[in-house]
């Protein structure tokens, strides 16, 4: 038999989930020890992935996105009350990892993503409550065409490209998910391509101001990475079948 407590503290020393401050509550969520015999993965805690846990007949959920930031948790009521109303109901847990998936060296979204685009030579950018959580490398030259399409190939999407770099592709750096916070310090660093989930209007003009290519993957597609290179290593620790729910938002 293997519980809740014995994957929980795999994960929290693995991940080092406590030591990097984060907006997000990082760690288990929702939960009591008990017996699990299925574990489901996702990016995002919400109705759709606790059914399809549930469907699934997972007893323990590991997302990147929770349903627990700051305090919002404080009261129980409307979205929150359903949410947990059904997890409870029902005895699955939640256990979120947000920035420590995406900062890890080995399992994180961006490692996995630098590694998948056979980028070169990583160089650490992008800190987040103190922690590196972008990457920047070299690939072989290549045209952009060329390039987005091995994103393409990678993550089963149409990334959406804003041409305002150069046409041939040497120096890329990679954030997850949204990478806002970022882009200034991309261009800084020299990267001629920024691949990301998404960003904002205003970043439009800071791209093309900085004369930069942005490869807009999707949020939800660029953060299923470190899940997916987290499920072999749960499956083969604890000998736990694990299902990973692909559910795209298309954002």
């Amino acid at each position: 038999m293997m519980y809740l407590s014995e994957i929980t503290r795999f994960l929290d020393e693995l991940l080092h989930v406590h030591a990097i401050p984060d907006a997000a509550v990082n760690g288990l969520q929702v939960g009591r020890d008990q017996e699990i015999t299925k574990i489901a993965l996702a990016v995002d805690a919400c109705m759709d992935s606790f059914r399809e846990a549930k469907k699934q007949g997972a007893q323990l959920l590991i997302t990147h996105h929770g349903v627990s930031y700051g305090n919002s948790l404080s009261t129980i009521r409307s979205l929150n009350y359903e949410r947990l109303q059904f997890l409870l109901k029902h005895s699955i847990a939640v256990y979120t990892a947000h920035l420590p998936l995406d900062a890890h060296p080995d399992v994180g979204n961006n490692i996995q993503l630098f590694k998948a685009l056979k980028l070169q030579k990583p160089r650490q950018f992008g800190y987040a409550s103190g922690v590196p959580i972008g990457l920047i490398g070299s690939v072989k030259s290549q045209t952009q065409e060329e390039f987005i399409g091995s994103v393409n190939g990678l993550l089963d999407v149409q990334a959406k490209l804003w041409d305002f770099g150069p046409e041939h592709i040497k120096n890329v750096a990679v954030v997850s998910g949204r990478g806002s916070a970022f882009l200034r310090e991309a261009i800084e660093s020299g990267a001629d391509t920024y691949v990301t989930g998404e960003l904002t209007h205003d970043d439009y003009h800071i791209a093309k101001d900085g004369g930069i290519n942005v490869i807009l993957a999707g949020h939800h597609a660029t953060e299923t990475l470190g899940l997916k290179a987290l499920q072999p290593l749960i499956e083969q620790t604890f000998k736990i079948p694990t299902v990973f729910l692909n559910l795209d938002s298309g954002l």
